[in-house]
């Protein structure tokens, strides 16, 4: 589902929350996200709907002067009348990824596999570096052109932008496209202390792990929120999402602060984990920090601790689908040992998932 400029300034605004699409097959669910040029939005309702009950509320919540306008102009097209309420939830996430350009050696490596899936799923030539290298060298020339340069149909080319866009390789501009300081840094090789562009970066500076204080606690619980889901966003299902709240991960960190350790950078943290027993419960780093070396030593922490307690293998459940954290986990040397069903607590109680139980001995 797409929306003009005008619309997008209004979501941004505040001012439009509703839309009216005409289609064979809703492109959007209830319950589900759709990312924008201006943040992702939570779509409340998909609903049937007809010319006769559109309001002028409902007109002017969708951008329209009233429902004359809107009646007009959903005039014309095939298919079901459809009314799409929806709210603007938070920033797109990929905006924070796009801008985290100090990547080390492992983290140069998780993007080459990724990008060398994406070649494989192609069907066809590898496509992913000749795309990035063409951006580098043409940002600001228009799609139709750019498809032209690689021999493809437009609408291809635009899909495989989506992709590396959604790697946080690429910035969609008004026309074109550019590299991100992360797609410039990935083409540049793993970031050294002290090159340009890292001096003011955060996460350039030393990163201490400490036992977490009650000081942490807010923020931590932000990191929390929205790693868990940029993590898991259509993988778990929606009302599982729905339950999982800022005040519920402030509460869950006080109560279990004490198995909480802390990666800190210019004396703010950046990340945690908290540890169960044998278990790596909770692993998140701020998006600032991520493509750095401190979910490594978040975790190299938090097996410490496991052993120090007398374990001599650890545990973690990592959702299934989600093949970023999986593959950070195999190259930090965790085994696959199988699909498990585990119990989430929830407010409303225990919430059976089946997951990925990886396993490592220490």
């Amino acid at each position: 589902m797409l929306f003009k400029q005008r619309i997008l300034n209004r979501i941004a605004a505040g001012e439009v929350t509703v839309a009216f699409r005409r289609w064979r097959r809703p492109t959007v669910k209830s319950g589900g996200r759709l990312r924008t040029p201006v943040g992702e939005l939570a779509i409340k309702v998909v609903e049937v709907t007809t010319p006769e009950k559109i309001t002028d509320t409902d007109a002017r919540a969708a951008g329209f002067t009233d429902r004359d306008e809107a009646l007009a102009a959903l005039s014309a097209g095939d298919g079901q009348l459809y009314r799409i309420g929806f709210r603007l939830d938070r920033e797109d996430s990929r905006k924070g990824l796009a801008l985290s350009d100090i990547l080390d050696v492992q983290a140069v490596s998780l993007i080459r596999d990724t990008l060398r899936e994406l070649d494989r799923r192609g069907r066809g030539p590898r496509w992913t570096d000749t795309y990035l290298r063409l951006v580098h060298q043409h940002t600001g020339i228009p799609a139709g052109e750019l498809a032209r340069m690689v021999g493809v149909e437009k609408g291809l080319l635009k899909r495989r932008m989506r992709r590396l866009k959604d790697l946080g390789l690429t910035e969609s501009l008004d026309v074109g496209y550019r590299l991100s300081p992360r797609g410039q840094q990935f083409l540049r090789g793993p970031s050294i202390p002290g090159a340009r562009g890292e001096a003011n970066h955060p996460a350039a500076e030393r990163v201490a792990v400490r036992n977490a204080i009650a000081e942490d606690v807010e923020v931590l619980a932000h990191i929390w929120m929205e790693g868990w889901t940029d993590a898991h966003d259509g993988l778990l299902p929606p009302e599982l999402g729905r339950l999982r709240t800022l005040q519920g991960f402030r509460q869950r960190l006080i109560d279990e602060l004490g198995m909480t350790s802390v990666a800190v950078s210019r004396g703010r943290p950046v990340g945690f984990a908290m540890v169960k027993q044998d278990e790596l419960d909770q692993l998140y780093v701020a998006r600032t920090a991520r493509g750095t070396s401190t979910a490594l030593r978040l975790v190299s922490a938090a097996l410490d601790q496991i052993r120090q307690a007398g374990h001599r293998h650890a545990w973690l459940a990592c959702a299934i689908g989600n093949h970023r954290a999986a593959r950070f986990y195999e190259k930090a040397g965790w085994t696959l040992a199988g699909v498990v069903t585990i119990r989430l607590g929830t407010p409303d109680g225990p919430v059976p998932l089946e997951v990925w139980h990886y396993e490592i001995a220490i």
